[in-house]
């Protein structure tokens, strides 16, 4: 009866018939599971290209991205407030040293100027004027001293002519006034000399002020115009005639033309041989080709100092032809050629792998080895090659130039192509 009672409860019976038929069905699929067959390893010969190394002596090159610029960049200021009069020159002109590229309005400032030298003027008239007081009071003091003795001697008479009263009193005071009075002017004369030299200094550095006074103004006159300070090229104009223009503000901005470099950031591993060639002042030239035109340029030193981020240093590159054509500011690649390097393999790229190595074939299998990259090299047929050196390779070593993407030590390979490369730029012992 208990079992007539689940199966008439469908509510508990259905869910159990279900779960025990996926069990049944689970068991029933991995009792009759076919047994795995086992994967023979098959020891597969990879079809390749191998290359057999020959060493000798290159002048290798690399490749470098620099920016032209110039030490001698300027921004022409205005030192005066005035109005633009004329701009002579556009941007991307050639100009020539002492040219005139900008005038600006100077009449308020050559009224300011005549104000100014009407100043200097009137001190002039003054320190003038001072000199010949000077003369009058020198002979005028002469004289009174002279007047002074006289009255001197006259109040002598009358003191003598008073002990006898042939004179009255009134007489005598009378002399004694015309004495103090001489005196009083001998004093005021003698004063007025003496202050002669303080007159004429405080008139002279008063001149001497009014001076510079006008030497400022005929510079801010002379200071409307503007000229190249150099033979170079216009990279830029701010202005427009008419424009009211301010102290210190840009009114157009030139480089020079005959000093244009370009600076490029040598990696860290060819930093060395850099360092050799300025060292050594060997002008290693470079080519850059710019809108279908060839420049020269050499590395003429490094800089100062790391950028923040960078692992190398920046080269500065003297551009010797055609420099007034660059434009400033442009990102340009070009090939700068190192110093010689003896007992080097010249390889295709498609032979480095992960930039560090090269797999040598022994036996039909790769042996990774590690290599230092010297720098790149012209092969023939046009291509780009790259100069190794390492010292587990020597010379008819065959090594991998198929670009196998599962390359690893032990891998067995089938060369069924041998390439022999030449041996580009080979030079002569220097």
């Amino acid at each position: 009866m208990p079992l007539k009672t689940l199966w008439e409860n469908k509510k508990f019976c259905i869910p159990l018939i279900i779960l025990f038929l996926g069990i049944s069905l689970l068991a029933v699929l991995i009792l009759l599971k076919p047994s795995a067959q086992k994967k023979m390893m098959v020891d597969q010969a990879w079809p390749v290209t191998a290359m057999p190394l020959a060493s000798g002596s290159f002048k290798p090159y690399i490749y470098l991205y620099g920016k032209i610029e110039s030490p001698e960049t300027s921004d022409l200021e205005s030192v005066v407030e005035a109005d633009v009069k004329q701009v002579l020159v556009r941007e991307g002109e050639l100009v020539e040293k002492g040219a005139l590229l900008v005038e600006l309005d100077d009449g308020r400032l050559k009224l300011d100027l005549t104000q100014k030298q009407a100043k200097v003027d009137e001190l002039k008239a003054e320190i003038e004027i001072e000199q010949r007081k000077y003369t009058m009071d020198q002979q005028a003091l002469a004289h009174e001293k002279y007047l002074l003795t006289l009255a001197e001697k006259q109040v002598t008479r009358q003191e003598q002519l008073k002990k006898t009263n042939a004179i009255s009193d009134l007489a005598l005071d009378q002399a004694n006034e015309e004495y103090k009075r001489r005196s009083l002017s001998v004093t005021l004369r003698e004063e007025s000399v003496a202050q002669h030299q303080n007159r004429e200094v405080r008139l002279s550095a008063q001149l001497n002020s009014a001076q510079a006074e006008v030497d400022h103004a005929s510079m801010d006159v002379a200071d409307t115009k503007i000229y190249a300070p150099f033979s170079g090229k216009i990279t830029k104009v701010t202005i427009s005639p008419g424009e009211r223009v301010q102290v210190g503000e840009v009114l157009l901005q030139m480089f020079n033309k005959q000093d244009v470099e370009i600076r490029a950031q040598i990696p860290e591993t060819y930093l060395e041989k850099a360092r050799e060639l300025i060292r050594l002042n060997q002008k290693r030239v470079a080519t850059i080709e710019i809108d279908g035109a060839q420049y020269s340029v050499y590395l003429d030193r490094l800089s100062g100092e790391v950028g923040s981020g960078r692992a190398g240093i920046d080269g500065l590159f003297k551009v010797i032809s055609n420099s007034e054509q660059l434009s400033i500011g442009r990102i340009i690649e070009m090939k700068f050629l190192l110093a010689a390097e003896n007992d080097v393999y010249a390889v295709p790229e498609t032979a480095i792998f992960d930039s560090v190595r090269v797999y040598k074939i022994e036996n039909n299998h790769l042996v990774a080895v590690n290599i230092q990259r010297i720098g790149n090299a012209e092969l023939p047929a046009n291509e780009q090659g790259v100069l190794i050196k390492s010292p587990q390779l020597k010379t008819d070593d065959k090594i991998l130039i198929t670009p196998l993407p599962n390359a690893i030590t032990g891998l067995k390979v089938n060369i069924i192509k041998t390439v022999r490369l030449g041996k580009p730029n080979v030079i002569e012992k220097e």
